[in-house]
């Protein structure tokens, strides 16, 4: 990383006597990030003319601060062609890339209609990648482009390579080259307490019996902490909205993934043994949902003094949305 990456962009400024556009250094930053990290001679060379503030591809401590291989993608959709890019490029960067692209797929056959299209951020995050000149500058986008003038040319290369597999039909899924490497962080957030308190999945706070559309529909129920049950969880939902239908069956209509949800989780009592919490359930009724009746479903789990966690689920009393005005009181 560059001085220009501490200098920020025109619309956000950094701090201190960073600014923009810097390929000189300061004597004195340069002591304070050799004792951080003093960066090789083969890293200034390969980054010249960028002055290095933060050699973090060479530092490893506890975990290397920059991924040293990234997943590059491409995607084609009848004549619509998608290029998965693990960064952000710069506006030129980005159609020298689609311009390549297109070009290789011109070059093997497929129609020059095809459209390339750029989607940025993807599978991973390498910062920035700009082109050979805008690197020159050393703005911030040329300042967080990690790995070096020629970034783009890289990415260029292994975009061809891919292309051309696309339009010859040579390649279905396959995975080509190293993988990336992954690694077992450690979080800094204290694992969650042991659930303590009423029955978990007990409804505390039933429904009214009659809503409107566009009301909102509250139920509270004793939660454990959601926190604890993350990967239990995962692919799953904390809530549901359920329907009845006309044989009787309750059928899934809304999740908390949903716009119109919201599962809210605060603890309310904490001890030495543990805490306990309640989550608030919340529907905002559309007004296009069908007339019927309805109750809204919990799942979740809580862990007891050993650490084992339970599953629970459990539904409210049913409710009817009509078309009348009716209010909670």
């Amino acid at each position: 990383m560059g001085y220009s990456f501490i200098a920020g962009t025109t619309d956000g400024p950094g701090v201190l006597s960073f600014t923009q556009g810097d390929v000189e250094g300061s004597l004195f930053w340069d002591l304070v990030r050799n004792a951080i990290k003093e960066p090789s001679k083969e890293e200034i060379d390969c980054h010249a003319p960028k002055p290095i503030l933060l050699p973090t591809g060479e530092i490893s401590v506890p975990w290397k601060w920059q991924p040293t291989i990234v997943d590059v993608q491409l995607l084609r959709i009848g004549q619509v062609v998608i290029a998965a890019v693990p960064g952000e490029f710069s506006t030129m960067a980005g159609r020298r890339l689609r311009n390549a692209i297109k070009e290789t797929l011109v070059e093997n056959g497929m129609s020059g209609d095809t459209k390339v299209t750029i989607s940025g951020l993807a599978n991973t995050y390498s910062d920035y990648i700009v082109t050979y000149e805008e690197y020159q500058v050393q703005r911030y986008e040329g300042a967080s482009t990690i790995y070096g003038p020629h970034t783009l040319q890289a990415y260029i290369h292994k975009f061809r390579e891919l292309a051309k597999k696309i339009a010859l039909g040579t390649s279905q899924g396959e995975e080509v080259g190293e993988a990336p490497v992954t690694t077992n962080y450690t979080g800094f957030l204290p694992d969650s307490r042991t659930d303590t308190g009423n029955k978990y999945g007990k409804v505390i706070v039933q429904p009214d019996p009659k809503y409107r559309r566009g009301a909102t529909v509250e139920a509270v129920f004793a939660c454990g902490n959601p926190r604890g049950s993350a990967s239990q969880m995962r692919g799953q939902s904390y809530m549901y909205v359920e329907m009845k239908m006309e044989d009787g069956v309750y059928k899934q209509v809304f999740s908390d993934a949903d716009w119109s949800t919201k599962f809210e989780w605060k603890r309310k009592e904490i001890s030495l043994l543990g805490s306990y919490g309640e989550a608030t359930l919340s529907w905002n009724v559309p007004l296009n949902v069908g007339l019927g009746t309805y109750r809204l479903k919990h799942y979740g789990y809580y862990k007891n003094i050993r650490g084992k966690l339970t599953s629970y689920e459990q539904e409210t009393e049913e409710f009817e949305i009509v078309l009348e005005n009716y209010r909670r009181s």
